[in-house]
This record gives structure tokens, sequence and C-alpha cells, in this order.
């Protein structure tokens, strides 16, 4: 089949395919996968993404793997010109078909950081968040040397690698030794490409921090300091023991804990430079409720104002149409870091509840927009349950 007789076949293919139910464009992939010899790459992809968003609430994602490996068999050229594009939708499909994920898919997505940074940090935040930190960490570690000295990859994007493998190790290394020694000599190895000297002291904190051993305890920080970056580097260290809380009382994974650490951070960061210092701020404060308004006169910067979350997910996350993992990571940390500050004697029971209750209040309508963003019917669950929604 020429290459004009392979374009008006697929003319014809994709009103039927648009027009039938699951089942039938399943079948009618088969078809074409099987009849054309000359398969482009941008119509392997867009057959792949169109049937796994056909199918993602149905029990057959299976086979739509099924016949990604076809595709793989029959036109490796086709697949190859769309990656890492496959391989990360094969990744995103397992998760939501909860297939398993081979330590092997994990190394061929952590090694095509170079290609697409972009693509491979969103694909690398939704294995943290299914709770696949653990055969991250090794992929990760083997591929930086290369990524470090690719000129090809900008500067953020190598900080950015560093600092989720840094992260990832470290959660790693205290989940399985709680007393882990903060200057093991092991641990410092495995560490060393990583870091610097002058950080040295402060993933020591770190390592104290996630391991439930802080210097100063929470309810002792001092939030209103002069100088701003040591107040942030104070809060973060606070983050990291709730970051550890959240994996030992709330059973979040490794790798999900330490993508909480980085958003719950990052929103802290930001906010608390927002509203310390002058001139315009992004996040826009509404007029709140009486008695939510009440309680945050009172309460310390660290707890999080309703409409302050909701600006940030705004601001940050377009409302979660984008890096929608990680906003509603955000999300689901901040319902329980209330529950934290009231464990620490920074809230009482009462006003944690009427400060959830707003946060639910506010963010409800976010369910409505995530379902329209995602495929991944946990994320949206997730998300439900984080704001009190009944399906």
């Amino acid at each position: 089949m020429s290459q004009d007789d392979a374009i008006r076949d697929w003319d014809d293919f994709w009103p039927k395919f648009n027009t039938s139910d699951a089942a039938g464009q399943l079948e009618l992939a088969r078809t074409q996968v099987r009849k054309l010899d000359e398969f482009d790459g941008d119509w392997a992809a867009e057959l792949i993404k169109q049937l796994a968003a056909s199918l993602s609430e149905t029990d057959q994602l299976g086979e739509v793997l099924e016949l990604l490996e076809e595709i793989r068999e029959a036109h490796p050229e086709a697949v190859a010109s769309q990656e890492p594009w496959m391989t990360v939708k094969e990744l995103v499909i397992r998760l939501q078909a909860d297939a398993p994920v081979g330590d092997d898919l994990v190394a061929d997505i952590v090694e095509a950081m170079p290609q697409d940074p972009d693509t491979i940090f969103r694909a690398l935040t939704v294995m943290m968040y299914h709770g696949l930190g653990e055969p991250m960490i090794e992929p990760m570690l083997s591929a930086w040397p290369d990524v470090a000295r690719d000129e090809s990859v900008m500067p953020w994007a190598k900080r950015r690698f560093a600092w989720r493998a840094l992260t990832l190790v470290l959660l790693d290394a205290v989940d399985a030794d709680a007393d882990l020694d903060e200057s093991d000599p092991d641990l410092w190895e495995r560490l060393g490409p990583l870091t610097v000297d002058e950080m040295r002291e402060s993933n020591e904190r770190l390592i104290r921090h996630f391991a439930g051993r802080p210097d100063i305890s929470i309810d002792e920080l001092e939030v209103d300091s002069d100088d701003l970056e040591a107040l942030r580097d104070e809060v973060m260290m606070q983050v990291a023991t709730f970051t550890g809380w959240l994996r030992d009382e709330a059973g979040w994974t490794t790798g999900r804990s330490a993508l909480a650490f980085t958003v719950v951070d990052e929103f802290f960061r930001r906010t608390l430079t927002d509203r310390l210092s002058d001139g315009d701020r992004r996040y826009q404060a509404d007029e709140l409720a009486d008695d939510v308004a009440a309680i945050l006169d009172d309460a310390s910067l660290l707890v999080p104002s309703p409409d302050i979350v909701d600006a940030y997910l705004d601001v940050e996350y377009e409302h979660l149409l984008t890096s929608s993992h990680q906003g509603v990571t955000l999300i689901t940390a901040l319902d329980h870091w209330l529950d934290y500050l009231a464990d620490r004697g920074l809230l009482s029971d009462d006003d944690a509840e009427t400060l959830a209750d707003a946060m639910s209040e506010r963010l409800e309508g976010l369910v409505e927009r995530l379902e329209l963003a995602t495929d991944d019917r946990r994320l949206v669950q997730d998300l439900r349950d984080a704001v009190d929604l009944d399906e």
C-alpha cells in the first residue's frame, strides 16, 4: 500500500472508529494494525491515546497493552519515532490497568530524560504518586552522571532530577532504618554524586527530620522571622518531619511521600514569600466566612487558608488542568496537614475540622475539572475523598 493509499485508509478509518463503542474501537484498531504496511508514528500514538481513553473505565485496558506490543513488533520504526511518549503511555496504561510495571520499563523512562525532560518529569511524578518510588532509585542514580554531563539538559532539569533522586534515597534509607545515623558512610557514598559538601549539614538535618527526630518541633518554630530565606529553610525541615508522618501514620508509600515533600514545601515556600514580602501578591485571598477568618487570625502562618490554597492551585496548576498528580498530592497532603497540626497543638480539633470543611467546600468544583483532565480514575477518587465528595 502506497503512502497516499495509507492516508486515504486512515481518513476512512477515523469516522468509523469515533462512532463505535469501546469494543468496536478495539476490534477496528486490531484490524488496522495488522492490515497496513505503512504505519506512521503519529497514527500509532493517536490510536493508542484514543483507545486508552475510551477503555479507561473498562476491564479491557490490558488488551490495549497487547495491541501496543503488537505495534512495537510489527511497526518498530513507528513506535521509535514517538519515544519516549510511547513508553510513558505504556506506564500510565499499566498503572490504570493494575498491570505490573517492570524495572526495565522504569529504567527506559529514566534513561530518556535528556530526550524530553518535561515528559519524563511528568512520568516520574505519576510513578511517585502511584507508589513506584523505590524502583526509580537505582535507575536515577545510574542515569545521573550522564544527565549531569549532558549539555542539552537545562540546569533546572538537572537540579530537579537530582533533588528528586536525593529525596527518594533519603526517604528510602529512613524507611529501611528509622534509627539511621545521618553520618552513615554507606549512605553518603550513594549520595555523593547528587550533592555537594555545602549541602552536607542540611541533608543530615533532612535525614533526622524524615526519621522523626527534628531539631526543633513545629510548635516551637518562630514563623515571623525577618530572615525569610532562613524561615523557608526551617519550614522545609518541618515539612520533612510531616513527610515521615505521612509514611508512618497515614500509610503513604516512599514515592508518594517524597512527592508530598516536594509539593508541600514548594507551597509554603511560595505562599510565605507572597504573604511576608512587599509587592503584588500572586495568590489573592477572597473574603472568608467569619468562623474561618477568626481561626486564621489567631493561627500560625503554617495553617493553610482555604482561599490561598484555592488561589495557589489556580495559579500553579491551572486548577488541576496541568500537573494533576502534583495538585492532588498537595490537596490530599494538606488535608492530613491539618490533622498533623492539631496533633501538635497548633490547632484545636474543632478548628482543624472547620478548616477542613471550608477547604472541601472551596475545592469541590475541582473534581469535575479533574475528570476532564485525566484518565487516572484513582487520582479522581483520591480528590473526591479529600474533599468529602460522594460518587
